[in-house]
């Protein structure tokens, strides 16, 4: 008796082990689901690399699909350098990377006013471009990826995206795994039961509920108001919590198509100002000018477009932006900080400027942690911790986030524990790179 009740035992050990390892293969095998709040360059990268890793994706952007890049579309954008590391991100998920990023060459940066002949040059390797052209192009690549087109119109209904999901775990493939899904707004997170939902934002029927979502990982990749973060501070408050490091003290307008003068070509060209030798000399590419008088008066910095005319941005502390009302007294404040722009210039920029609404630089806000890892829910770029445009680095750390969760999931082993490790790993991985950013502007 004693002999069979122990060979009842071994059997009932076996069997335990049988049953674990099927549910091992089933969990292994299942196609997992992650969701993606926001469509800009960090969500649409992390979409791509995770589809890519066999994962089934839906993004949610609670703006309609945009329309073709034109000026009005890139009123609110900022001139952004991309570097090394934000370009060999987006390879990651685009091998070769997007043409229109080599074709915007970054030279370097110019100091001073080019009328005094007096001015600093420093050589930068990357690109220069708006930051509405590189989330167009990345949500392009990732509608490709979807099986969608990028349309030419404004769409104002909520539009889902045709991304199917029979494509099996961890083929070669990531055609058909990403679905994105425009005018939806988070609404709610249920992070115990792991479901969002999202209410429809086009304005016709704005509030309606348009879809639930379960997910192994949402990623909040929706900016510097991150509705997600604050989900996750509201549900999770021991976990996440936010520290406002500096209000905004600042709002800026951003301009574009100010036509290429002989005065431009000949004064502000800095390839003399090289020694003979250096890269950038005699080189394609573009040149980024702070040209500012001084910043306590405000800052105007531009760039020459793929075009050939000049693009750029103008701040100003909130207080004295306010002021401003008339194209006059665009012009006074222009001749106040940039006196060095051609007079031929200043007119049409004071129009211009009149009729642009102006945008507020961001909150700086610190993070307790990036990620809750027992929700299956972190954060990305300005989502996780904003900094502001000061030292150029926001959408090369934003872009590096996706890359490097990309890496740590797909190191992951299987299951909701190895997912949670792989976000802790991040997390902890991209706190004092993004606090030390914090630091340096302040």
């Amino acid at each position: 008796q004693a002999r069979w009740h122990h060979q009842q035992s071994r059997l009932q050990r076996a069997r335990g082990l049988v049953v674990r390892a099927q549910a091992q293969q089933e969990i292994n095998a299942r196609q997992k689901t992650a969701v993606v709040v926001g469509a800009g360059p960090a969500g649409c990268l992390t979409a791509m690399l995770l589809a890519q890793q066999g994962w089934q994706v839906d993004v949610y952007e609670k703006r309609p699909q945009p329309q073709a890049t034109g000026a009005q579309s890139k009123q609110r954008s900022w001139v952004l350098a991309l570097y090394p590391r934000g370009i060999e991100a987006i390879e990651k998920a685009v091998p070769g990377g997007l043409p229109f990023i080599k074709e915007r060459k970054y030279k370097g940066l110019v100091i001073g006013d080019p009328r005094e002949g007096r001015r600093i040059v420093l050589q930068r390797p990357g690109a220069l471009l708006d930051r509405t052209s590189l989330a167009n192009a990345l949500l392009d690549a990732a509608l490709a990826m979807a099986g969608q087109q990028q349309t030419q119109q404004t769409q104002t209904q909520p539009q889902h995206g045709s991304g199917g999901a029979g494509a099996p775990a961890g083929s070669g493939s990531a055609q058909g795994r990403i679905s994105v899904h425009f005018c939806h707004s988070l609404d709610a997170l249920d992070v115990t039961a792991r479901s969002a939902t999202f209410v429809d934002a086009s304005g016709s029927s704005s509030g309606r509920p348009v879809a639930v979502k379960e997910w192994d990982v949402l990623v909040g990749a929706d900016g510097a108001n991150s509705a997600v973060r604050a989900a996750l501070c509201e549900a999770l408050p021991g976990e996440v919590s936010v520290k406002v490091i500096t209000e905004p003290e600042a709002k800026y307008k951003s301009w574009y198509g100010l036509p290429a003068l002989p005065v431009t070509e000949r004064l502000w060209d800095p390839d003399p100002l090289l020694p003979d030798g250096a890269v950038s000399k005699g080189a394609p590419g573009y040149y980024f000018y702070a040209v500012s008088k001084s910043l306590a008066d405000g800052a105007v910095a531009m760039c020459q477009d793929s075009d050939g005319t000049y693009c750029g941005y103008l701040t100003l502390p909130g207080n004295r932006m306010a002021q401003l009302t008339t194209a006059q007294q665009y012009e006074e404040a222009i001749r106040g900080c940039a006196p060095c722009l051609p007079d031929a210039w200043v007119g049409p920029l004071a129009q211009q400027l009149v009729e642009t609404p102006p945008s507020d630089l961001p909150v700086m806000r610190a993070v307790s942690s990036f990620a809750a890892p027992s929700a299956g829910v972190v954060l990305i770029g300005d989502a996780r911790a904003t900094v502001t445009p000061a030292l150029g680095q926001g959408v090369n750390s934003a872009l590096q986030d996706a890359a490097l969760l990309a890496e740590s999931l797909a190191q992951a082993p299987p299951g909701p524990q190895g997912i949670a490790g792989a976000l802790r790993a991040y997390s902890d991985a991209r706190k004092p790179e993004v606090s030390a950013l914090q630091e340096l502007e302040l």
